[in-house]
């Protein structure tokens, strides 16, 4: 399963440095396709799975904008360095 999923994610690397955006496309459903699979095998919720890390993801963002706007500004004018900082510090709240 994870020399498949090895193969298939360096045919999306190169897609991505040719530049043909529909083979990267793709190249991502073979990715996903492999993924669902591997969570079939192990008995897992692909769709579960994601749905937690989407929430996780939302979480963590709001946290962010969050404590861009205690500083008193707004996320287009922060630095990614310091949206980072708040992105890690998010992760050790969870």
């Amino acid at each position: 399963m994870f020399a498949k999923l090895d193969e298939e994610i360096a045919e999306f690397k190169e897609a991505v440095r040719d530049g043909d955006e529909e083979h990267v496309e793709s190249e991502l459903g073979d990715i996903l396709f492999v993924l669902a699979n591997v969570a079939r095998f192990k008995k897992l919720d692909a769709e579960e799975a994601l749905r937690q890390t989407n929430n996780k993801f939302v979480k963590r963002f709001h946290y962010i904008e969050e404590q861009v706007a205690k500083q008193g500004k707004e996320l287009k004018d922060t630095p990614l360095e310091e949206m980072e900082r708040y992105w890690q510090e998010s992760k050790n709240k969870s």
